[in-house]
């Protein structure tokens, strides 16, 4: 018994291992190839719409997904706390792309300005 969990938590391991070392070459990659096909200009563009977004996923998620983990693994259903997390996951991806198109008909010039 005791070798089948070992066997299971190396396996787990090892997937995990795997995919953080595959997620790290992709965006090696994707470093590489915006960094050389993108004007100095417009990469610094990206890397701040890039920092906003990921500062902005953090503050809406509410770190949700941390506690439906949590609470399903303490062995409470799923289903309603999923039909939570989705409403939750609904209602702040609508308004924050309300929020981005209103701030884009309130400063037109902006993202003229960019190009």
């Amino acid at each position: 018994m005791k070798q089948k969990s070992d066997r299971k938590l190396y396996a787990d391991i090892s997937a995990s291992s795997l995919q953080v070392v595959l997620n790290q070459l992709l965006g090696l990659a994707v470093f590489l190839i915006t960094s050389f096909g993108l004007s100095k200009e417009i990469y610094g563009e990206l890397n701040w719409s890039v920092a906003v977004l990921s500062f902005i996923t953090g503050i809406l998620g509410l770190r949700l997904e941390q506690i439906i983990v949590k609470r399903t693994a303490a062995g409470e259903p799923a289903s309603p706390l999923l039909t939570v997390f989705m409403m939750h996951v609904f209602i702040t991806g609508i308004l924050l792309l309300l929020i981005l198109l209103l701030t884009h008909l309130l400063f037109p010039d902006f993202s003229l300005c960019m190009n």
